[in-house]
């Protein structure tokens, strides 16, 4: 696992508890977290209402317009064999198709379009006259 990348990584971890949820039921929260009460009723609660359940995290990326909520899945609970469950993990499994897209994209400098782009851009940039004062 160390000589992955860390989306790669991250994506594995994700599919591993989806995986330990399913055959086992339970609840996934991250290690860093601070409880200070019993969690067994707020799950036990949960899950009598749902099969499976997220938590709502802040988006505090730097990119954020505006503080957004979203689900993670860092924070999961499920019954064991769950059906919704089951159906997650397949669609984490099946976003492997997309990685070949998804990749050519990160080595955008290996696209060809954008190899002839530099280029011009490039030779733009030698045309401009540089004079060096001592």
């Amino acid at each position: 696992m160390n000589k992955l990348s860390n989306p790669v990584k991250e994506h594995m971890r994700t599919l591993a508890f989806s995986n330990l949820l399913y055959n086992y039921g339970g609840l996934i929260i991250p290690n860093s977290m601070v409880v200070l009460r019993d969690l067994k009723p707020l799950y036990d609660d949960m899950v009598s209402r749902y099969n499976v359940f997220t938590f709502e995290c802040v988006d505090r990326n730097s990119t954020s317009v505006a503080t957004d909520f979203f689900p993670n899945a860092r924070f999961l609970g499920a019954k064991r064999r769950s059906q919704v469950m089951k159906e997650y993990m397949e669609f984490a499994t099946n976003l492997d198709p997309l990685a070949d897209d998804v990749y050519r994209y990160l080595n955008f400098d290996e696209i060809e379009s954008f190899q002839k782009s530099a280029l011009k851009a490039k030779s733009k940039i030698e045309e401009i006259p540089v004079s060096v004062v001592n």
